[in-house]
């Protein structure tokens, strides 16, 4: 005998209409500048189209990097808010971490818009991990193209920014809601080259002064300088330092050069992706104007083979030395 056992249920079948619209536009394009720094600026425009004109403001920007930090270098405001077809530029600056303390951990680092706001949002908490997962699969262009799932892991990009912004907006019954959004992107930031590629230019160096000083001769005027160093490799490297009492070339526009006074041979160790300061002093005796590129820095690899100058950011470093306007 076959039994058939009823079951007391219904099947409900509900159907719900979801209308999307655009939000902002968040896009950076990453600026070198020279010295293992990055500019980072970044736009966002408001682009919801309602008829009540919501205005958007910003609770936080977040990184996530092996390789970078961030800083921002714009004033913050908790009245930062921009209304539609309004633009908003913020200006921050990427900065390498120290290897040697993370040894390549994922960090991520949190910028508040609000001041006054010590507690920030922790975007490694659910669900705004699965959200950076899901953006890391959408950006790398290696994946298939198909839905089912890859087998392989997907890569960490250099840097990765989560932007959280919010607007206040009426719901159905006619109350005030807070509604959170999240946008991700990933600018472009050119690898770090290995060490054989293109030694010379993986060391780069700058000086620091001012351009133009006043000062009451006969007395000798004695200027700090400082020498700005920066590793862009992976590998230690040994540097050798030389302060010159003429140029190291032809040119003439380095005919009159500084003075350089302390010790003018020395050699420096440059650890991985690392900055290095080097405090110099240069003396004058007269009035003129005058050229601090009597200098040249070497890489020293073994005591076999020959030393590789580098090259400079700039290309002849002036000082205008004169009187004081008032004598």
């Amino acid at each position: 005998m076959i039994e058939f056992h009823v079951f007391r249920h219904r099947t409900v079948k509900h159907s719900t209409l979801f209308i999307t619209q655009q939000s902002l536009a968040f896009k950076s394009q990453c600026e070198p500048t020279g010295l293992g720094e990055i500019i980072l600026p970044i736009q966002i425009e408001n682009q919801i189209t309602t008829s009540t004109s919501l205005n958007i403001k910003f609770e936080q920007l977040s990184s996530v990097s092996r390789q970078w930090n961030i800083e921002n270098l714009s004033p913050l405001s908790k009245t930062d808010e921009i209304r539609f077809g309004e633009n908003l530029s913020i200006l921050f600056k990427c900065f390498h971490r120290d290897q040697h303390v993370h040894h390549g951990t994922l960090a991520i680092k949190n910028v508040s818009f609000d001041k006054e706001k010590q507690e920030k949002i922790d975007v490694s908490q659910h669900p705004l991990v699965d959200f950076f997962h899901h953006f890391l699969s959408e950006i790398d262009s290696n994946r298939s193209t198909h839905r089912h799932k890859s087998s392989t892991s997907v890569p960490i990009p250099p840097i990765s920014l989560i932007l959280i912004w919010k607007i206040t907006m009426a719901n159905s019954n006619g109350e005030n809601e807070i509604r959170y959004g999240l946008h991700m992107i990933s600018p472009t930031i050119e690898p770090i080259p290995n060490i054989e590629q293109a030694l010379p230019e993986l060391i780069q160096y700058d000086l620091v002064y001012p351009s133009i000083v006043e000062h009451k001769f006969p007395k000798s005027l004695i200027l700090p300088v400082e020498l700005k160093l920066f590793n862009r490799t992976h590998e230690n490297v040994q540097l050798q330092l030389q302060l010159l009492r003429t140029a190291s070339d032809s040119n003439p526009l380095l005919s009159c050069c500084c003075l350089w006074c302390g010790m003018t041979e020395q050699y420096l160790s440059l650890g991985p992706s690392s900055h290095l300061s080097v405090p110099l002093r240069a003396c004058f005796f007269k009035v003129g104007l005058y050229s601090l590129g009597n200098l040249t820095i070497n890489i020293v690899k073994t005591s076999n083979t020959s030393p590789i100058p580098i090259q400079s950011n700039g290309h002849d470093y002036f000082i205008d030395i004169r009187t004081p306007t008032n004598s």
